[in-house]
């Protein structure tokens, strides 16, 4: 029996949105925010061009079940041959042209095209097609961290590779002064540190080269959860290819910390709850699947213990879904019992610090009494918005439409569990004003639910083109219905890879360069250990090696390291002051103003004007250069 909640929803939804729309703009206006004004007019348009396809789902006399959809009459052979071609022609280019060039996205897209077209063609080969969509998924994460000469994305790749260092260097796991977070459960710095001696590589190559095949297995696992939930191999696969062009998840595959672990064994999770039926199978199985769903529990809780809150959260949203549409329960009482008492446990036994900084640093109410907007000096422009969201705004047409299709006809009844939980989570994904206040971003870190509902969020989409499929294919001939969802489709690929976006933020960078390395090499063998050293932000990373009780002996590098605060005060730092030169000339310095948990704390960039450059020069005259070249500066007091 269908819930009527849902067919209800369904029914209100084309009023609802229109009148939330209008409702968020006087707001908007009001307030005088009109950036927000218009950026939700921007998101409204694709929710509004739903709007009619909603109405049909409404006014469907009969069920529409997602069947199996051919578009294409072409050859799979020659389609997989096709995409070999393009796939080695890829590689070429990627090694003869600089990172991430056009021509290479350009061919990324071709290859993403190939693989459409395969799902939606006769007698496609899962197998293969999964094989396919690792590959250029791989491409496109490899262009980025092999090609890069140290690609460290939001910084923290960088203390991870020093602590691997250490373990390399005295054969021993972290030490507790080191990192206390790290030292209880290190097996993620094992593991790179394992894989530079096993390749004789440095730990940062070692990284890049082992994390991507685990990153994007988490592929070939959602397919199967995919699959089990809907019985339907093209949706899965379909899922899978939209989950894999994700520009986030592309973006967590270069950037492979411990949270990225411990959103994998998220997926490991899920997949055993699901794909086994967690305490219900016959009782060999079940045991095997109880001590495999609590190894990767132990190992997500230990590995990354900040994301398990987030994981928590999330997986009671979708156990309170199973228990609103009374579907299959595979998120079961004693799996969450089990998670929330290890998770405290470790938390209040171990992970003390983890403890202070949530309960004490964190949650203080005075955080909470005034919303504060996050700063920024760029300029808002409606076009950049347009461009940067330009895939999102395609997702939300879909994702509408597969959610309201979801709950119409609630056939598989798990399927319409993702997609209540994709219409609860939905918030965290999309552009929206959360995303803009200190509170949500700073202290409470909600973006980093992205990555974690994006499968989520692929399976929706999924899930509503297929649907807009059979409309179109119902009301327009073959061809012609091939050749505009085609069109479609390589809007979204060219959205989501990159091509037109300007997301480039002022004083912000993803990997050091060549000069710098050097410059860095040069200060680590020079520059006495234990100095105080002065940077920006992402220098300041590079040198914030402090001091353990092993160092002397093992002779590993410790010092001082700091971020300028204030330009002003440079006359003033003792000990030797690194500034980048070529990083200051392209996009400015990241220096700090405190404290991110300070709301008027955080980084802000110093940009290079001829005011700044004279102000800059000035406060190092009386500082003696002790090196130089093309990117990097080393003064001494």
């Amino acid at each position: 029996m269908k819930n009527r909640f849902l067919t209800y929803f369904v029914q209100g939804i084309p009023y609802f949105i229109i009148l939330v729309y209008i409702f968020g703009l006087v707001i908007s206006i009001i307030i005088g925010k009109y950036n927000f004004a218009i950026s939700g007019s921007i998101l409204a348009i694709p929710v509004l061009l739903a709007i009619p396809f909603i109405f049909k789902i409404i006014n469907e006399k009969n069920d529409l079940p997602i069947s199996l959809n051919f578009l294409y009459p072409y050859n799979q052979r020659t389609l997989h041959l096709l995409f070999g071609i393009f796939f080695i022609f890829s590689i070429s280019i990627g090694l003869l042209f600089p990172i991430n060039s056009i021509l290479f996205l350009s061919t990324i897209i071709i290859l993403y095209l190939i693989i459409f077209i395969q799902i939606f063609t006769y007698d496609s080969n899962p197998k293969i097609i999964l094989i396919e969509i690792l590959l250029t998924m791989s491409s496109l994460i490899y262009e980025t961290t092999l090609k890069s000469p140290y690609y460290f994305g939001w910084t923290d790749i960088v203390p991870h590779n020093f602590y691997s260092s250490v373990i390399i260097i005295t054969g021993k796991i972290i030490p507790l002064d080191l990192d206390l977070g790290s030292a209880y459960f290190p097996l993620y710095h094992i593991w790179l540190a394992v894989s530079s001696i096993v390749l004789n590589i440095d730990p940062k190559f070692a990284l890049f080269l082992m994390a991507c095949p685990v990153f994007v297995i988490t592929g070939i696992i959602l397919y199967y959860i995919f699959k089990k939930i809907t019985c339907n191999i093209q949706l899965s696969l379909f899922a899978c290819l939209l989950y894999s062009m994700d520009s986030w998840v592309t973006f967590y595959g270069m950037y492979m910390v411990t949270r990225v672990v411990a959103y994998i064994s998220f997926i490991l999770i899920l997949y055993f709850l699901i794909k086994y039926e967690f305490g219900t199978c016959s009782e060999k199985k079940n045991f095997f699947t109880h001590f495999l769903v609590i190894l990767v529990t132990m190992f997500m809780v230990l590995v990354h213990h900040v994301s398990t809150p987030m994981i928590i959260t999330l997986l009671l949203i979708l156990m309170a879904c199973e228990i609103f549409i009374k579907s299959e329960k595979y998120i079961r009482n004693t799996f969450i019992s089990f998670l929330i008492i290890f998770s405290l446990a470790y938390w209040f036994f171990r992970a003390i610090d983890f403890s202070h900084d949530i309960f004490i640093m964190r949650i203080k109410p005075d955080f909470f009494i005034e919303p504060v907007m996050v700063e920024t000096i760029q300029e808002y422009s409606p076009t950049i918005f347009i461009m940067n969201n330009f895939s999102t705004l395609i997702f939300i047409f879909f994702a509408i439409i597969g959610i309201c299709a979801l709950f119409w006809y609630q056939k598989p009844l798990y399927a319409t569990v993702f997609g209540l939980f994709g219409l609860i989570s939905i918030i965290l994904y999309v552009p929206t004003p959360l995303q803009s206040f200190w509170q949500t971003m700073n202290i409470l870190g909600m973006d980093r639910f992205i990555l974690l509902v994006s499968p989520f969020m692929a399976f929706i989409m999924g899930w509503g083109f297929l649907i807009v499929v059979q409309y179109i294919k119902s009301n327009m001939e073959i061809r012609k219905a091939g050749f505009f969802l085609f069109l479609i489709f390589l809007m979204f690929s060219i959205g989501s890879i990159g091509i037109m976006s300007n997301t480039d933020i002022v004083g912000t960078r993803y990997s050091y360069n060549y000069g710098e390395l050097n410059g860095f090499d040069f200060f680590l063998s020079h520059i006495p250990y234990g100095s105080v050293i002065f940077s920006d932000y992402y220098t300041n990373r590079f040198f914030e090696k402090k001091y353990i009780q092993i160092s002397n002996e093992y002779k590993i590098p410790f010092f001082n390291s700091n971020q300028i605060q204030e330009v002003s005060e440079i006359s003033f730092y003792p000990g030797y002051l690194i500034i980048t030169t070529k990083q200051f000339s392209d996009i400015g310095l990241m220096f700090s103003k405190g404290n991110e948990l300070n709301q008027k704390g955080g980084n802000y960039p110093f940009l290079s004007t001829n005011e700044s450059i004279l102000l800059l020069n000035n406060k190092l005259h009386n500082k003696q250069k002790i090196y130089s070249n093309s990117y990097v500066d080393l003064f001494h007091s």
